[in-house]
């Protein structure tokens, strides 16, 4: 990296490798206050920030805002607030539609998912995707690479 120049893409993740992902409805995602823990375990520390380049410019890994983003109207529907940052979840709302426009999934769903119950019917169609996992590898180790770094910056020796 050279100036203020940065890669658009994370560096250190094979973009050809694919997973398939069976789209089925879960019990540890559900809209009430017991389920809030399994939606913040999906965030690594550092929540998904990476720092790049010589001066460790912090960026933001693109699926972490994303799972920001549900994870803001997960919590305004179980948990109603009136003082609610509308703002943030008016950006949020926008910036996941235009994440779905930019993926632009091909993947062809069976039936009418407007009419599915969804408490029988509980499997849905298969997903190619790109590796989460090596995603979530990568950014777990960016974030322990700069933990370092800063330990050493400031003298932390624990």
């Amino acid at each position: 990296m050279v100036a203020d120049d940065f890669p658009l893409m994370l560096p250190g993740v094979p973009l050809g490798e694919t997973v398939k992902m069976v789209v089925e409805e879960s019990i540890h995602y559900s809209l009430d206050a017991d389920a809030r823990s399994a939606w913040y375990a999906a965030f690594p520390d550092g929540v998904g920030s990476v720092r790049l380049g010589p001066h460790h410019r912090t960026f933001f890994v693109s699926m972490y805002h994303e799972l920001h983003c549900l994870q803001q109207f997960r919590d305004i529907l179980v948990e109603p607030n009136p003082n609610v940052a509308w703002g943030h979840l008016h950006h949020c709302l926008n910036y996941l539609r235009e994440r779905a426009l930019c993926q632009a999934d091909l993947t062809l769903e069976p039936g009418d998912f407007t009419t599915r119950n969804f408490a029988q019917e509980r499997v849905g169609a298969t997903h190619v995707c790109r590796d989460w996992n090596a995603v979530i590898s990568k950014v777990e180790e960016n974030w322990a690479d700069w933990v370092t770094v800063w330990k050493e910056f400031h003298n932390v020796t624990n």
